[in-house]
């Protein structure tokens, strides 16, 4: 997937360097390339649910995961800014294709792939692997939608925020770039915290204080007020993501974690993608402290959807009693157990 995906990022690139494309084209390949995205970050999570144990040190390496995205999230665009400073936009995302493609290899054949090895099990035994409950899925996929589509529209407000207050668009990168240092010591305080209230209890106040931070964003008077709002709406980013995967992990049966994982991952990404598009039908029709106020709706909605989640684990959840599946599972490698975890 990662060398298709690569190959459809460098046609991309191609295309966008010869004049006279089509539009549909270049949508059509990026439209491709997109399907053809290697699931790195179910699989990544899935591989530290499979060598670490301890469930506190799983939630600390959840949130070193979610720190080291909020860091790309803003290194990445600087990288990139500054190649197509020297070379063609083209250059920048054929380089995109290269690391992704070299990123993935290298994760392929490190040692901690190599350690864990899928369970093996009767075909009966993995159909009682299969959730016994979706809801227990339920409340970690809504918040994982509502914070994407939260933050997805967030990109936009701002940049309709600088347009209409006549700055330069050189602020929008700053702006956002508080967005993801904001979401980064949130992590780091996440992880360092020894949690004593359960995850599924939290989840739903880190969505909604996300969702009043983004609304009260709307008020700002002036651009260092709306990047100090923006800040704070991004401190409960990376802790709502860590603790949705957290759930999805404990929620999932043996050999079904990279499949828990997906789900919020393909929340996540789905509602940014839709909050984007929400807000770029709503900037041009309504006020824009208003589009903040129904950007920040959506994170105190998803909190509030997901409170009735917010008991005792499901039965059949890590942890709960559970009849023993029938025939015997193998894992290899260090740390070897034999319940699986989500992506």
């Amino acid at each position: 997937m990662a060398s298709l995906y690569a190959a459809l990022l460098a046609a991309l690139a191609t295309a966008a360097w010869r004049p006279g494309t089509p539009a549909p084209a270049l949508g059509a390949l990026a439209v491709t390339a997109g399907a053809c995205t290697p699931p790195l970050g179910p699989t990544v999570r899935a591989l530290w649910g499979e060598v670490i144990e301890d469930k506190r040190v799983l939630q600390r390496a959840y949130s070193l995961d979610g720190i080291a995205e909020e860091i790309l999230f803003v290194s990445g665009p600087l990288l990139v800014g500054a190649v197509v400073q020297f070379a063609l936009p083209a250059a920048a995302l054929a380089l995109c294709a290269l690391l992704v493609w070299t990123g993935t290899l290298a994760f392929v054949l490190s040692p901690a792939v190599a350690g864990v090895r899928p369970a093996v099990t009767k075909p009966v035994a993995r159909s009682r692997h299969r959730f016994r409950d979706g809801r227990a899925l339920l409340q970690p996929v809504v918040v994982a939608a509502g914070v994407g589509l939260s933050v997805g529209a967030v990109d936009l407000l701002v940049m309709a925020y600088a347009t209409r207050h006549h700055h330069g668009n050189d602020v929008v990168a700053w702006v956002l770039a508080a967005l993801s240092l904001g979401s980064a010591l949130g992590g780091i305080l996440n992880g360092a915290v020894d949690w004593r209230t359960p995850a599924r209890v939290r989840l739903p106040p880190l969505a909604g204080c996300l969702g009043l931070a983004l609304a009260a964003a709307g008020l700002a008077p002036g651009l260092g007020t709306l990047t100090v709002a923006v800040a704070c709406a991004g401190f409960f980013v990376a802790p709502a993501l860590t603790t949705s995967y957290l759930i999805a992990d404990e929620a999932a049966p043996p050999g079904r974690r990279t499949q828990a994982g997906a789900w919020v991952n393909t929340a996540v990404n789905a509602g940014s993608a839709g909050g984007t598009a929400g807000a770029g039908l709503l900037v041009g029709h309504l006020p824009l402290g208003l589009c903040f106020a129904l950007s920040g709706t959506v994170g105190v909605a998803a909190g509030l959807l997901s409170v009735r989640q917010a008991g005792p684990r499901p039965p059949g959840a890590r942890g709960t009693a559970r009849p023993a599946p029938d025939g015997p599972q193998s894992h290899s490698g260090p740390h070897a157990r034999s319940s699986s975890h989500h992506g």
